[in-house]
């Protein structure tokens, strides 16, 4: 699961060059939790009616001061609710990012003809995300794994499905769903890119020869994860450049869909008079990587033409 951007150029202590880019490689996934699992931190869906209907309470509880899931319930004001009408939260998946497995912790609900429900949505069809749960107001998981059926957006949602209309009486009971826990698999399809500049990187097709301290600037872009890291090989020896803020990396899970930045720009110094520079031809490689492929991996995918 190696996805990296990648320059390589042969350096003579004379820089002269030949210069490659890699091609992208399989797409990487990784975990984005909200709610319970994410600690009640960096919340991303968003709350919005249903073909602009007033009549739904709701809840957005997953922070540190709510109380820890949302809820969506009919309001039960005595007017009732046309079809087609809902409530519904909603995380939507940047350019890049497909999702491809969800599991829920979730009581769902089904009165009035109100229907409770987990949905995916692709863009062209509509996805059940519920795994045949029962909709009775108690507690269960709800997983789904679309390796083959990626979808760009998932759904918390209730909303009317009878066509006369349902019913919404002033202390009947009541459709509502509620969401506690929140894991959802994305897989990044877009591979970062990067472009190279500064002294070091000039010196590379000029043809002289050269020593002492220089620098070399890398810029990164990518649409899906985000740029978690970007480093220079000289000779197989790795130097990284300054360390990539990921604000929704939280380890082994991320908080939202582009964990790291979508541009990175960094600059590193180097003395070609000292190790991993040696007299004769050196091997210069920049290296980038996005959040959804491991180092390890990256590492190894480091190759030079």
């Amino acid at each position: 699961m190696n996805r990296i951007g990648n320059l390589a150029v042969a350096l003579l202590v004379a820089f002269s060059c030949s210069l490659a880019i890699v091609p992208p490689t399989e797409a990487g996934t990784f975990t984005m939790r909200q709610c319970e699992g994410a600690k009640q931190l960096d919340f991303q869906g968003v709350y919005g009616t249903v073909n602009g209907s007033s009549r739904f309470d709701t809840v957005s509880g997953c922070n540190l001061a709510g109380s820890g899931e949302l809820g969506i319930y009919q309001d039960r004001s005595g007017t009732k609710i046309t079809y087609g009408e809902g409530g519904q939260f909603r995380w939507d998946a940047p350019s890049g990012i497909e999702l491809i497995g969800s599991a829920f912790s979730a009581r769902l609900n089904d009165q009035n003809g109100l229907t409770a429900e987990l949905i995916g949505s692709n863009g062209a069809t509509i996805t059940d995300l519920d795994g045949g749960i029962p909709h009775d107001g108690e507690k269960h998981s709800a997983d789904w794994w679309g390796t083959f059926n990626p979808q760009n957006l998932v759904v918390a949602r209730v909303v009317c499905m009878t066509t006369a209309g349902c019913e919404n009486k002033t202390g009947g009971a009541k459709a509502f769903i509620e969401v506690n826990d929140i894991e959802l698999t994305a897989r990044d399809v877009s591979s970062p890119t990067l472009a190279a500049s500064g002294e070091l990187w000039d010196w590379a097709g000029d043809s002289l020869y050269h020593r002492g301290n220089t620098s070399i600037t890398v810029k990164a872009n990518d649409q899906g994860s985000g740029v978690a890291a970007a480093w220079v090989e000289v000779n197989g020896f790795r130097v990284d450049f300054p360390v990539v803020s990921c604000p929704g990396d939280q380890g082994a899970y991320a908080t939202r869909f582009s964990p790291c930045p979508l541009s990175y720009s960094g600059t590193r110094s180097m003395n070609t008079s000292l190790a991993p520079f040696q007299d004769g031809v050196n091997l210069l490689r920049l290296c980038v990587r996005d959040y959804a492929d491991t180092e390890s991996g990256a590492s190894k995918t480091c190759t030079a033409y």
